[in-house]
């Protein structure tokens, strides 16, 4: 009669079983997405095109805007949906907070697309591993939790692999995985950023009609059919938003001017961010990558487990990418962010067949690495609360001068159980080659957690525009929270304002923006605290402010004279 093990002889399956693999997916996919401002940068942009299309006209859906000026960079899809959240949700979670659960929608069908993909090319547990391979890489975490058009593209793109990932049994299910997926895209990011989706389909549809079965190319007539209707479709839904969007003047300049902006040869500079981001970027895919395409172990002809092929999609997929650099000359890490799918995809079935000394050096890296990221953030979370170290203490101090910490129980409790569980993973895991990518998997998510609760209040003070807007409507005689337009007493005319601080404004002191030489009562200039403070003719300074942990940024506030 067969017994269990002792408790402290048992191992924990790698990767867990269904019930948990989820769970922690779903964990990765929430962390983060709520009980925080918006925060300087795309997420404030973001929310900004999502609150105006929730809270303006037909014309705010159409044309994307941050409280009247014009965002061409961005399609919009992304938030067409976190509006949508943000009226379906209103009174029951913050507006910030409702949108960001758009992303979350993003993310998530990313995920299912690239697990059903690998699954389609290399079997049932091939998806499962690229799924932990998406997760553990470094530059899908902060995109994934934050509002932009980013992560709708990467579903969209993730949606296009499965439907090439279908290869002849393409029919109406992959028709209408890659018109949604194409559309997506296209609704996203819009026509420059696709270009790389359209050369994967085409260098994949022209291999396989020079033989190869690796994916989906025309193959018989009735393929042939599903797949230029599905072409010609999400062309047609891209095009109805486009002509209508272009045919306002304004929008159609700017739209153009940036997608010929986004279309050219790197210069130095951006080919050198290239080279300093991408290594850490898409880490630990690639290295694992190089490995499985280079130097994998070779078939022999008694092995129980044979070592599956290289799969050629995901192969062109990320080549595809790679040359996308050449025509971006724009660095940013929205280039790289389609690099992420086709990586899981292409290494998840050579993960269980890494040599054991590469396995163990890739576990050993991640559980020292991430195990002494954790600490400092529990070294620094200390330091917050009893000022010991004193030299950490201190230096956060420094950096965000005015915060004051406070012992938030649920939080703390939180990060105790996810920190003892990590413990708990690295020391019992099975012993596979498994275990490095499921480790990263496993680190990435613990250190997010971690920031999340552990340091949310104090990185939120330091990214939040709350508090200058504060400032400014006591400058303006304003009660903290009013929500009328007329509670600014008059439009407010700006000059040199990001968008993501126009967004942070409108929506956090309900400034209303007057159109350019509009004769407002208030001027908003954003500068630098070196820059001397202007006298501006017919107006006189009433405010000055900027945020506590920046030390370049400055806002002033004139009135105008009668």
């Amino acid at each position: 009669m067969s017994t269990l093990p002792p408790l402290s002889r048992r191992r924990l399956p790698v990767p867990l079983p269904s019930p948990w693999f989820w769970g922690l997916v779903v964990l990765y996919v929430l962390l983060g997405l709520v009980g925080h401002d918006p925060w300087k940068g795309d997420d404030a942009i973001g929310f900004g095109i999502a609150w105006n299309m929730a809270n303006g006209t037909w014309g705010d859906w159409l044309l994307p805007n941050v409280a009247g000026q014009l965002v061409a960079e961005e399609g919009p899809l992304a938030f067409w949906l976190a509006a949508l959240f943000i009226k379906a949700l209103s009174g029951v979670l913050e507006a910030h907070d409702a949108a960001r659960l758009a992303t979350a929608v993003w993310t998530s069908i990313a995920i299912i697309a690239v697990h059903r993909a690998a699954r389609r090319l290399d079997g049932e547990a091939a998806g499962r591993l690229a799924v932990l391979a998406l997760l553990a890489t470094l530059g899908l975490l902060a995109r994934s939790h934050e509002i932009a058009a980013e992560p709708a593209f990467l579903a969209g793109w993730a949606l296009v692999l499965w439907s090439l990932a279908l290869g002849r049994e393409f029919g109406f299910k992959g028709a209408l995985l890659l018109a949604a997926g194409l559309a997506v895209c296209y609704l996203s990011r819009g026509m420059t950023p696709t270009r790389v989706v359209l050369l994967t389909i085409l260098v994949t549809w022209l291999a396989l009609r020079r033989g190869e079965s690796w994916s989906g190319g025309f193959g018989g007539a009735r393929d042939a059919v599903w797949k230029i209707g599905a072409f010609v479709a999400a062309h047609l839904l891209f095009l109805a938003w486009a002509l209508s969007a272009t045919a306002n003047a304004a929008f159609h300049d700017l739209y153009r001017n940036w997608g010929e902006a986004q279309f050219g040869w790197p210069g130095a500079s951006a080919w050198t961010w290239y080279a300093k981001t991408l290594p850490w970027f898409v880490f630990p895919a690639w290295p694992i990558a190089l490995w499985w395409v280079l130097h994998r172990r070779p078939v022999k002809l008694l092995d129980v487990y044979p070592v599956p092929p290289v799969q050629h999609l995901p192969v062109a997929a990320t080549l595809c990418v790679l040359a996308s650099l050449a025509w971006s000359p724009q660095a940013s890490e929205a280039v790289l962010l389609p690099i992420v799918v086709p990586l899981a995809i292409l290494i998840a079935p050579g993960l269980k067949f890494l040599r054991r000394g590469f396995a163990a050096l890739t576990d050993w890296f991640g559980r020292l690495a991430f195990t002494l990221a954790a600490a400092l953030v529990w070294l620094g979370y200390v330091a917050m609360q009893t000022g010991t170290p004193p030299r950490i203490a201190a230096n956060l101090a420094r950096l965000e001068p005015g915060f004051v910490a406070t012992l938030q129980w649920p939080a703390l409790a939180i990060a105790i159980a996810a920190t003892l569980a990590w413990c708990v993973a690295i020391a019992r895991s099975e012993r596979t080659p498994l275990r490095g990518i499921v480790h990263w998997c496993y680190g990435v998510t613990l250190v997010w957690l971690l920031l999340m609760t552990l340091f949310l209040p104090w990185v939120d003070y330091g990214r939040s525009y709350r508090g200058v807007a504060a400032g400014m409507q006591a400058a303006m005689g304003v009660s903290q929270g009013a929500v009328s337009a007329q509670s600014t007493r008059g439009c407010v005319n700006s000059r040199d304002l990001g968008l993501s601080e126009r967004a942070s404004f409108a929506y956090f002191a309900r400034l209303k923006y007057g159109a350019p030489g509009a004769a407002c009562p208030w001027l908003l200039v954003q500068g630098t605290r070196g820059q001397p403070t202007r006298s501006e003719p017919g107006y006189r300074l009433v405010w000055e402010g900027n945020r506590p942990g920046d030390r370049n940024e400055r806002f002033r506030l004139y009135r105008r004279t009668p």
